[in-house]
């Protein structure tokens, strides 16, 4: 490693260490070779990883967002326009029977998901966070084009649903390996203390994309004949995210490695096999990781997914009724995300947490009976209390997940616990509350799901010995003994 007269890191030449020649008569040729953008260093501190300049922060923090917002916008598409996709794909089944092939294709992202997340996180520490994140939203790009050129029933039968389940299947995986690569990337390139604000970048600009599938929805159906919606229109909501995908893949294959993996690649620190090592010695923080996020993932997919669906079909306004109310919503959620990761960093991600999920717990059931009075202006009110609870559970999330794991391990473990969780309890969420209200006849039944997974998460995060914090770099025996060095060298919260 060089230092220039600044203190900036310059270059970094790693060396094999398995060669034992004199390498003052023979210098060895080294394997790796990586430059840091003249990033300052904490003199004080050689050993910490070194601080992103604001400018190079600010590009990083553009190319992660924007990567992000395409493949929210990209996933959450196929929901919005499923009634049209139900009517394309399957002409000849009854409108129930449709609509389920087409869930049953939603829903097999959400087996998808796990998958993406192992290998993506495991990409991501073994070859470096700015590798996984362009693969991720060009596997997303190419699967949405599949899915806005498959053919229809009418032209090629049944191969054309096979087609849609392909593109499906590969939108699961590009999604599940997103959310551990970006958060990992984000708040590595954060200023230490404010990590929970950055960190919300992810869901924020996840919001917008969610906002903007929605709002293409809306769009579309308000101003083409139904028939036009039918033929084309719904394609058009899948091919505008290609191009959209395309300025994301250009933005983050520019990125500049985050200082702290450049730093495990330099010190020749990079786990042989992450995902191995992941479920070997920190399965117990993958478990805990699930647990803290299962009541936000069953909130956000009821929010998203089922909200619309409940409006229209228990409630019975007509679904462009509905989308307005969601739409609504979501605007609420993205504007109180980054405030509630700001007030992470200032009250710490546990009480936050807590906070959060305290708030959606007192909400949820009162906002259930807004949304089912028959007023559209009530129903709105109710949409907005979930939103801002929402909001309060997700703005943590992130950093709160990265904080959890070493860095050599980072992203395997926020992948897998963070997308195990989404797969069990948050894909499973729209179907479980409509099986309640069916079987229960209560119109704010699809809540007390919500509230079992709120109250299992609030145990997890409150629970002190879960939160023992992890160990700096790599997972060797030596450092998983000191267990009171924190992976970015402060308390945990």
């Amino acid at each position: 490693m060089s230092l220039s007269s600044n203190g900036a890191v310059v270059g970094v030449t790693s060396i094999n260490p398995n060669d034992r020649r004199n390498t003052m008569s023979e210098p060895t040729e080294p394997v790796a070779t990586i430059h840091i953008a003249s990033y300052p260093h904490d003199m004080s501190h050689p050993d910490s990883p070194p601080e992103v300049p604001k400018a190079e922060r600010r590009r990083g923090i553009l190319a992660a967002g924007a990567g992000n917002f395409i493949e929210y916008y990209d996933y959450l598409v196929y929901g919005t326009f499923a009634t049209v996709i139900a009517a394309v794909f399957f002409p000849e089944e009854s409108d129930v029977a449709a609509l389920l092939y087409t869930f049953a294709i939603f829903g097999v992202s959400f087996v998808a998901r796990p998958i993406g997340a192992a290998i993506f996180g495991h990409l991501a520490d073994k070859v470096g966070r700015k590798t996984s994140l362009a693969w991720s939203v060009f596997v997303m790009v190419a699967a949405t084009l599949v899915m806005g050129l498959a053919p229809s029933y009418a032209t090629v039968g049944v191969l054309g649903s096979i087609v849609l389940f392909i593109g499906r299947f590969a939108q699961g995986i590009a999604f599940g390996g997103e959310f551990g690569s970006a958060a990992s990337y984000i708040v590595e390139i954060a200023p230490k203390n404010r990590r929970g604000l950055y960190g919300s970048i992810q869901l924020f600009s996840g919001g917008l994309g969610t906002l903007a599938g929605v709002g293409i929805g809306v769009l579309l159906t308000a101003t083409l004949p139904e028939e036009a919606v039918k033929s084309w229109g719904w394609r058009l909501a899948f091919l505008i995210g290609v191009p959209l995908g395309l300025i994301g893949l250009y933005l983050r294959r520019r990125l500049e490695e985050t200082p702290e993996y450049s730093k495990i690649m330099s010190d020749d620190k990079v786990e042989k096999s992450p995902l191995v090592a992941v479920f070997r010695f920190h399965w117990r923080r993958v478990v805990t990781a699930a647990g803290a996020v299962m009541g936000f993932a069953a909130s956000a997919y009821i929010l998203v997914s089922y909200i619309p669906s409940y409006l229209t079909k228990t409630v019975g306004f007509e679904y462009g009724t509905s989308l307005k109310i969601l739409f609504a919503g979501l605007v609420v959620y993205v504007l109180c995300i980054p405030l509630v990761g700001l007030m992470s960093d200032l009250w710490g991600r546990r009480a936050v947490g807590v906070l959060g999920y305290a708030v959606y717990l007192i909400s949820i059931v009162p906002a259930f009976l807004l949304m089912n009075s028959g007023s559209a202006g009530l129903a709105t009110m109710g949409c907005l209390l979930v939103a801002v609870a929402q909001a309060c559970l997700g703005g943590a999330i992130p950093a709160l997940l990265v904080e959890m794991f070493p860095s050599g391990v980072r992203a395997s473990g926020v992948s897998v616990g963070y997308s195990s969780s989404v797969a069990l309890f948050g894909g499973t969420a729209p179907l479980i509350g409509t099986a309640l209200v069916a079987s229960t006849g209560s119109g704010i039944a699809a809540s007390y799901y919500v509230l079992i997974c709120i109250a299992v998460s609030i145990a997890v995060i409150a629970t002190p010995t879960a939160w023992r914090a992890p160990v700096h770099g790599l997972t060797s025996k030596a450092q998983r003994t000191k267990q009171s060095q924190l992976a970015f060298g402060d308390p945990v919260d």
